[in-house]
């Protein structure tokens, strides 16, 4: 939406004398400075003085027009070799092109009047209006001339734009009303149904001058009158519709009814941002956001953000006006919100600040296109005093909402007794040490707790008048920040180096700038951020984090000739830590995410001892806030759908450092893997990009009702992004390689955050008490594992609470004080996704029955995919098969051999509505593999593997469902080419139904063995036979088999029955 700020001049009055004055020729080049004095005009019955002078040397000519009537003290200066004309009146200098106007003929007619004392009834009438473009800043003004700047010494400027109005339009304005203007060139639609206009209104002040030339001729001189104006564009339309149409991002002029409406179009809803200097040097950036129209019919608000940088943190400040529109009221209180630290500051809009004031000039200072200097700036030192509590919910929505977490006091707001130099630099002190008892993480250090001032500025707009048009307003409170941080004790045996002594802490020797401070504010010991395919482009990590993350992993591999060292060895490679086999276990369920949880810590932790060198002025120090982001592959990067592109950061042979600007050699976009000769490689599939199930299956996977269930799901989506990354050869379609590529840990830190969000979504629905007790190999083995934190933290019990043991965090509130997921956030977890709408997705995905294709994986020593059909069933004959699917299983040489007992599903509802294939009595479907394709293209005899199963998930809360939130139906097909797995383990209360599929004119007769014996043997005497179309067995194990002349794996099947918590999304 266009914006304009416009200054009406009435270019009026002409006057008639030609008769009266005997024109006369003047060498006007023989002349030095002409001071002409005597000008003598009578106005409404008042009588003035104009003086003038003019430098025929410079050709400028100086106007001064005294204060009179309704009118202020206004001066002009009129450059004619520039052709530029500078109007001075209320503080302000409007400067303007006055194209072809003669300077030094008007400076002769002026000297031709001086000997009159002309009447305004002797003039004719010509309006005129100054439109203004943007702020002039100090060093823009330095490139004016020196008589400009000498002119407007003690005010600032505008550039503006002239253009003509007629007498009733600027009448209009003048008497305060809305007036809808033609544009010069008008954006027409086709046939005229809708054009462009601009929508304005006069709030002051007005200034006046004589002595312009009579732009329609026959006269020597005008009247020029001056009314500020405020417009914007807006669209006028004959056809209903055009405008949203042909103009979608325009008001439209009728619905601009009064002035109100007129700063919701100019504000608009759009991001805004300037840039000042601080007297540091530092180069910041400011937003504005204004809540014009917005949906929720909250009153006004403008809000201003700027980012932590030197001793300053975040700060917000919003104000809001009154339901009515007005932002001052008698009964309007705790209007103002100054949000930086722990506090939310809510204060009474001072009666001298005017927002919309603020907000227009801000885009003033916008559309200048300049960094603001400190001569542009004024600053005004504060501090805030609290004076008592304010209930949040009495507060704005939009207040409320920013306020989440923080601590809400009533404050006012007086000068400080300190210097911005005090406020600015950075200083530590400390408080207190923490008892060694109970607070010691090893017995190599110890805590302390230091401080540091809050405090936090912004930019507003200078209400005094002068060449510093903005206010740097600097604000501390009385709450200095405490940090908690470690020190090393020294004792024999202790490494002096981060991190083996307190993981979760910084050390206290390397906090020694603020922006190190602020980093060690916002950990347990670090946040894991997302990255997207354009997060680099974007500055999603922000330029220090990324530049670190460059340089740090571009360091690990120097050290390591090329690889990612000792950590890429851990997970596949076979032999190695763990012996002859792989350590990873990604055949188990319950240990899978545990095992990858430690293992992502092993490589943050190992990437953060690199140094960097920029983290700050100093030399390179051992903290580094060089933490590796998660790759959220459910989406682009503008959370509006699937990724089309790998990240950024790893996509490329060569990077930006983003501090440095330098292109480098990207580390991470290949990794040597030593023993090989060659580096990792990848060839992504097709597939992987524009794939919308991937954030289908993991909001499908988050709605599983136990942690083995969930585990097994959120693998699916896991094996495929390995395998599509790597694609054919490539290095992560296996377990062999995956871990030298460095895209393997923003993939599995993914991972590790959907683990995150389940464990937030479903608190205690955790792997079983048996698996906790397990040790994870080779984070136990002190011979292979040389870091503290994980070797400290190797049981599986110890991995689920990731913030207090393994020390990192995923979603902050916005308040670096609050370190966990927080349902009221606003922050994208993934997906495009804040957390309360991955909940609300999650408990949208039982809404409905879902059929899927069961699956009990098993190993090969490589990964491999599986490609199925579905079978149709009518009355017992088969009517045809069709494509089902597929299910990628991710491994590698030397891996453990395993058969998964907990099903994997693969959803196929859509593809049997896409075949109107209704489940029922007459209708059922079998899964059957087509084939199994490796990743270097071999095939897998689909004979080996396990026969898959059909579940069927009834609607949660349905009476099929029964007394459970989330309930399974099991379909086992007897008689089919692949055999059983050896066990099924289902969840208490799941359903069986055994069925053989193809119709025999012998009945098929189900039994339930009595003992293992009677089930090996398939012996009828010693088992049960089944009566029932579907079974509901109880805890422990359950033999059936099919009675029939074969007794195989075919024809026979053990469920292991398994009670576990139930987690709260599913009910």
């Amino acid at each position: 939406m266009a914006m304009v700020l416009i200054n009406v001049l009435s270019h009026s009055l002409s006057l008639v004398m030609a008769e009266l004055i005997k024109t006369q020729e003047m060498d006007i080049s023989q002349l030095e400075a002409i001071h002409i004095t005597g000008l003598s005009i009578t106005e409404n019955g008042t009588t003035f003085v104009e003086t003038s002078s003019y430098n025929p040397r410079t050709n400028i000519l100086t106007i001064s027009v005294p204060a009179h009537n309704a009118y202020g003290q206004t001066d002009f200066l009129l450059d004619g070799k520039l052709g530029q004309t500078v109007m001075k009146s209320n503080g302000s200098c409007m400067l303007s092109n006055h194209g072809d106007l003669n300077v030094r003929e008007m400076a002769e007619k002026l000297q031709q009047m001086n000997q009159l004392t002309p009447d305004e009834n002797l003039f004719s009438t010509d309006y005129l209006i100054k439109v203004r473009r943007s702020r002039v800043g100090f060093k823009e003004r330095a490139k004016l001339t020196k008589e400009t700047n000498e002119f407007c010494k003690q005010e600032g400027i505008i550039n503006t734009e002239d253009k003509s109005v007629n007498k009733r339009e600027f009448e209009a304005l003048a008497g305060g009303e809305m007036v809808i203007l033609y544009k010069d060139e008008e954006s027409i639609s086709n046939e005229d149904q809708c054009w462009i206009k601009e929508a304005c209104t006069n709030p002051g002040p007005n200034a006046c001058g004589y002595g312009w030339p009579n732009p329609t001729g026959g006269g020597i001189s005008a009247h020029q009158l001056s009314a500020t104006v405020v417009c914007v564009e807006c669209c006028v339309e004959t056809t209903p519709g055009c405008c949203r149409k042909m103009f979608p991002d325009f008001c439209s002029c009728q619905d601009i009814s009064h002035k109100t409406v007129l700063m919701d179009c100019i504000l608009g809803n759009d991001t805004h941002e300037i840039y000042y200097k601080d007297p540091s040097g530092s180069v910041v950036r400011q937003t504005m956001q204004f809540n014009a129209f917005n949906p929720e019919g909250n009153s006004r608000a403008l809000r201003f953000h700027v980012h932590a940088h030197d001793n300053f943190q975040d700060m917000t400040m919003m104000m809001h006006a009154a339901a009515s529109g007005y932002w001052h009221h008698a009964t309007l209180k705790n209007n103002m919100l100054l949000q930086f630290g722990k506090r939310c500051h809510i204060l009474d809009l001072p009666s001298h600040v005017f927002p919309m004031d603020i907000g227009v000039n801000f885009l003033e200072t916008e559309s200048g296109n300049f960094i603001l200097n400190q001569e542009d700036q004024i600053i005004s030192t504060n501090t805030l005093i609290v004076t008592g509590a304010v209930d949040l919910q009495t507060l704005h929505p939009d207040i409320q909402k920013l306020c989440q977490g923080f601590q809400v006091v009533k404050s006012e707001m007086v000068p400080a007794n300190q210097s911005y130099a005090d406020v600015s630099t950075f200083k530590l002190s400390p408080v207190r040490d923490i008892t060694p008892v109970g607070m010691q993480m090893t017995s190599c250090c110890t805590k302390q707790v230091v401080s540091s001032i809050t405090g936090a500025c912004i930019q507003w707009t200078n209400p005094v008048t002068g060449t510093a048009i903005h206010v740097h307003l600097v604000v501390t409170d009385d709450a200095e920040t405490d940090l908690t941080c470690c020190n090393s004790n020294g004792n024999a045996g202790c490494s002096p180096l981060y991190p083996a002594c307190c993981e979760c802490n910084c050390p206290c020797a390397d906090i020694t700038s603020a922006q190190i401070f602020r980093e060690c504010l916002s950990r347990p010991l670090v946040l894991r951020k997302p990255i997207t395919q354009d997060s680099i482009a974007n500055n999603d990590l922000g330029a220090l984090h990324a530049s670190n993350l460059i340089r740090a992993m571009g360091n690990l591999k120097g050290a390591n000739g090329g690889s990612l060292g000792y950590v890429a060895n851990f997970h596949g490679d076979a032999p190695g830590p763990c012996g002859a086999f792989s350590c990873c276990p990604h055949g188990s369920s319950m240990k899978f995410l545990p095992w990858h949880r430690l293992y992502s810590v092993q490589m943050d932790t190992e990437l953060r001892t690199q140094s960097t060198g920029v983290t700050s002025s100093t030399a390179a120090q051992p903290f580094t806030p060089a933490t590796l982001p998660y790759w959220d592959w459910t989406t682009n990067s503008a959370g509006t759908g699937p990724m089309t592109a790998l990240p950024d950061l790893v996509s490329s042979p060569t990077i930006v450092d983003p501090t440095t600007l330098t292109v480098m050699t990207n580390p991470y976009f290949e990794g040597f893997i030593p023993g090989t000769g060659g580096s990792t490689v990848r060839n992504p599939l097709t597939i992987l990009f524009n794939n919308p199930t991937f954030l289908s299956r993991v909001l499908a996977s988050l709605s599983e009702p136990t942690f083995n269930q969930f585990s097994n799901q959120l693998v699916d989506p896991h094996n495929d992004i390995h395998w599509m990354t790597g694609g054919t050869g490539g290095s992560m379609s296996g377990t062999t390689y995956a871990a030298y590529d460095p895209i393997f840990y923003l993939h599995h830190n993914m991972i590790d955050c959907v683990w995150a969000v389940f464990q937030y979504l479903t608190p205690g629905i955790d792997p079983l008490p048996a698996t906790q007790a397990l040790l994870e190999n080779p984070f136990s083995n002190a011979v292979e594992n040389p870091q503290e934190i994980t070797a400290r933290n190797y049981i599986v019990a110890n991995t689920l609470d990731y913030e207090n043991n393994l020390c990192y965090t995923y979603g902050l509130t916005g308040n670096p004080f609050l370190r966990s997921l927080d349902i009221n956030s606003n922050g994208i977890v993934f997906g495009g996704m804040n957390l309360a709408q991955i909940r609300d997705r999650v408990n949208k995905v039982g809404d409905t029955e879902h059929y899927y294709g069961g699956f009990f994986i098993q190993s090969f020593d490589t990964s491999y995919r599986i490609t199925f059909n579905i079978c149709h069933y009518q009355a017992g004959q088969s009517v045809r098969c069709f494509p089902g699917g597929g299910l990628t299983v991710f491994g590698g040489r030397g891996e453990r051999a395993y058969v998964n007992d907990i099903v994997t599903k693969v959803d196929i509802t859509d593809k049997l509505d896409e075949k109107f294939l209704t489940v029922s009595e007459i209708n059922s479907f079998t899964i059957e593999i087509e084939n199994v394709e490796t990743a270097d293209g071999k095939e897998i005899a689909k004979q080996a593997l396990f026969q898959p199963v059909n579940v069927l998930r009834y609607t949660k809360q349905s009476a099929n469902a029964g007394v459970y939130g989330t309930r399974d139906l099991f379909t086992v097909n007897f008689g089919l080419e692949n055999k059983n797995p050896p066990q099924m383990s289902i969840l208490e209360g799941t359903r069986v139904k055994l069925v053989q599929t193809e119709k025999s004119s012998i009945l098929a007769q189900f039994y339930e063995a009595n003992n293992r014996e009677a089930y090996i043997n398939c012996d009828r005497t010693d088992s049960k036979l089944l009566t029932s179309d579907f079974e509901e067995p109880s805890l422990g194990l359950h033999f059936y088999f099919l009675g029939s002349d074969q007794c195989a794996d075919i024809t026979r099947v053990l469920f292991n029955v398994y009670n576990a918590p139930r987690n709260d999304v599913a009910t």
